[in-house]
């Protein structure tokens, strides 16, 4: 009876051990999501998160299947932009050079990656750790930032602080991330109706060159205008730089 008994804590603390051993979870720190590799089965397609119980039979094979832990935190950064609308210098003579056509922005983002990619990631990247998916988020961190500074600036941003269609085009770059969240701030803007009426004014104005000259002639004098207020342009920024050297960081930041 006494043998009986020691053989049967013995089997019980044996499977109690083989439970432990096979539940996924089990050693999960707080907070964190895991994925579960194996020699055996390779990479499991789906995450192991905090409070579920998942039991796994060939992880009471030794040394076969890991639990690679995972902390997941947001990405946060700010994009800062300067620029001027698209041929501003020609329409500012048409309405005076008072016109102020350059504008400054602020965009702040944020990102969380999805966590059902990671099993994709550790399997094709092989991501083992928190340290490695934060050099990865953050090389996603600095196409994203190149994606919004290479955005086309419309009235929209100024006017809505939105930009669907930029972050359709990140989402579409990047399917593993998810909380998107974009947040324009503006720090200057242009005068969009003084703008649109020196754009008028300038049409009209090779429309009527347009009628007096014939299309070829027109043509080559709508260039000859857009090369001289370029030259002009020039012109002053020499004289600009010559007398305020300071300047140039400004200037280069216009022409971006």
């Amino acid at each position: 009876m006494k043998k009986f008994a020691v053989f049967l804590i013995v089997v019980i603390l044996l499977g109690g051990a083989g439970f432990l051993a096979g539940w996924t979870g089990f050693a999960l720190p707080l907070g964190s999501v895991g994925v579960l590799r194996s020699k055996t089965h390779g990479v499991a397609p789906e995450v192991i998160r905090e409070g579920e119980f998942r039991w796994v039979w060939y992880r009471l094979i030794p040394a076969n299947a890991k639990v690679l832990p995972f902390m997941l935190k947001p990405v946060n950064g700010m994009v800062e932009m300067a620029g001027s609308l698209a041929q501003g210098n020609v329409y500012r003579r048409f309405v005076g050079q008072g016109a102020h056509f350059s504008w400054k922005l602020t965009c702040n983002y944020t990102f969380m990656l999805d966590d059902s990619s990671l099993p994709a990631l550790v399997a094709e990247k092989n991501i083992t750790n928190t340290e490695e998916l934060d050099q990865y988020l953050a090389g996603i961190a600095v196409n994203l930032e190149n994606m919004v500074t290479n955005y086309e600036i419309t009235r929209e941003i100024f006017e809505k602080s939105a930009s669907p269609s930029i972050e359709t085009a990140i989402h579409a770059a990047f399917p593993e991330i998810t909380g998107l969240n974009l947040l324009w701030e503006t720090v200057e803007a242009p005068d969009f109706a003084l703008y649109e009426s020196g754009k008028a004014m300038y049409q009209d104005y090779l429309a009527r060159q347009q009628a007096l000259l014939g299309p070829d002639l027109a043509g080559e004098a709508a260039r000859n205008i857009t090369s001289q207020f370029r030259f002009d342009e020039l012109e002053r920024y020499g004289e600009l730089l010559t007398k305020y050297p300071s300047l140039l960081p400004y200037l280069q930041m216009e022409t971006r």
